[in-house]
């Protein structure tokens, strides 16, 4: 940003986890959602098996207590136009 020209007046990075939707099925239509474009060339049917094998992957680490839990996190940036 100050390469930008802008002068950083406050940064906060924090976690943010976000409980996704539908329980089981949230993982799948999250992906479904922000993950789709990654596999434009495959079929629906081979995105299932795809998603499965993420599924299985971050298992152990975002699937708690019976909800997908997607493990974001944000940043709060106030900045002004250097003079």
């Amino acid at each position: 940003m100050e390469q930008c020209g802008l002068n950083v007046t406050y940064a906060h990075h924090f976690l943010r986890p976000t409980v996704l939707p539908d329980g089981e099925k949230g993982l799948y239509h999250w992906l479904a959602g922000f993950a789709d474009d990654f596999f434009p060339e495959f079929s629906e049917e081979e995105k299932i098996v795809i998603y499965g094998k993420i599924k299985d992957k971050i298992e152990p680490y975002l699937w708690k207590g019976g909800v997908w839990e997607a493990d974001y996190s944000r940043i709060q940036i106030s900045a002004v136009k250097a003079s």
